[in-house]
């Protein structure tokens, strides 16, 4: 069984290539178990499943090597390669890490699971806007971003008539450089303010704007007052002006039977 297991590893059916795993009762445990696990990004987006194991099958025995893949099969770009030790992963790590793979430089690094993982404030891409000048290109903005640390690439789009439209995106090399460029924030001139904050993808964006106007919303909610039992001609006029000599009266809102009735 073991040498059919290896001749079969990744078999081709209905035109994919597909990863067969030895049975095991523990397998739940299993894929809980992080020895030796590693991950493996900037991967070519051809590399397939055997062409990663064969990458790092001489560093060890291999529990499994895969491509993360979408469901119409293509490639992440990133890929997991689990060692039965952490001693064979970590040659591997030692032999492979920043090494070429397929003409693509790739980075080997220990898996950790989401709740391990220490990610927050760590990032090397940059959105840039409000330029000094309307003009600028990427390669102005590549100019001033590369006094900071060396930029893998920088890109302004052009609109119809291939003019900037005055922002931006500027990776860099390491988290590092990204993080010191960010004392661009706000610089003036020629009475403009430059932006520069953390690249994100939309899908992150709205869900940071979601969280914070549901935190803004929770954040009123205790400076709201319940009123009762006062005449029946008050109006919601008199009502904040009375209560303005506490502060700043965001809203008043005197219920009605209608109201109450839905």
């Amino acid at each position: 069984m073991k040498k059919c297991f290896e001749l079969s590893r990744y078999p081709e059916v209905g035109g994919h290539q597909c990863r067969v795993l030895p049975f095991s009762k523990d397998f739940a445990t299993r894929q809980n178990n992080n020895t030796g696990n590693l991950f493996v990004k900037h991967v070519q987006k051809d590399v397939t499943h055997s062409e990663l194991y064969d990458a790092f099958k001489d560093f060890g025995e291999i529990r499994s090597a895969k491509i993360s893949i979408n469901e119409d099969y293509s490639s992440r770009g990133y890929g997991f390669v689990q060692f039965t030790t952490d001693e064979e992963a970590d040659r591997a790590i030692a032999s492979l890490d920043k090494k070429e793979l397929r003409g693509s430089e790739i980075f080997v690094s220990k898996y950790l699971p989401k709740d391990q993982r220490n990610t927050a404030g760590i990032f090397n891409n940059l959105y840039v806007k409000d330029f000094p000048d309307d003009s600028w290109t990427d390669v102005e903005l590549k100019a001033l971003f590369s006094t900071y640390g060396e930029v893998s690439s920088c890109w302004v789009p052009l609109d119809e008539e291939a003019k900037p439209k005055g922002f931006g995106f500027v990776c860099f090399k390491d988290a590092n450089s990204a993080k010191n460029a960010m004392e661009l924030n706000g610089r003036e001139e020629n009475d403009k303010k430059l932006v520069v904050v953390q690249a994100m993808k939309k899908e992150v964006r709205e869900k940071i704007l979601k969280r914070r106007r549901e935190q803004y919303k929770n954040s009123l909610l205790k400076f709201n007052l319940y009123v009762r039992e006062f005449g029946m001609e008050t109006t919601e006029e008199e009502l904040k002006k009375w209560f303005e000599q506490f502060g700043e009266v965001r809203n008043v809102k005197i219920m009605t039977e209608t109201d109450a009735n839905g």
